[in-house]
């Protein structure tokens, strides 16, 4: 038990790591997509259609890793959520054993 406690502290430790780190970076992208930002400096870039190809590509490119960092995100706080989740259940529950026969019990009724 203590084992799979002390696991899953590492792993939420890790966890807050890589949420700073990717908050970060939503963080950056938001202020940069957002109106007033600096995505108004390529608002002008149909002038030149052979920059605005390739600009409205990169752009969208870009546009799509960072809603996958989102999705990213959203899945290890989720995960995060889970070993907390965890950790409460190994830590308050001396007798997990018991916790599982009881509710064993109350599902064959």
């Amino acid at each position: 038990m203590k084992e799979s406690f002390d696991w899953t502290l590492q792993t939420i430790e890790l966890l807050s790591e890589l949420l700073g780190v990717l908050s970060k970076m939503v963080k950056a992208w938001d202020t940069f997509n957002s109106p007033g930002g600096d995505i108004g400096y390529f608002s002008d870039i149909d002038a030149s259609p052979n920059i605005s190809t390739h600009a409205c590509r990169s752009l969208r490119a870009i546009k799509e890793a960072f809603e996958e960092l989102q999705d990213h995100r959203q899945r290890l706080l989720l995960l995060k959520e889970r070993c907390y989740g965890f950790a409460r259940d190994v830590s308050y529950n001396p007798f997990p054993l018991l916790t599982i026969n009881f509710s064993l019990g109350n599902e064959a009724r």
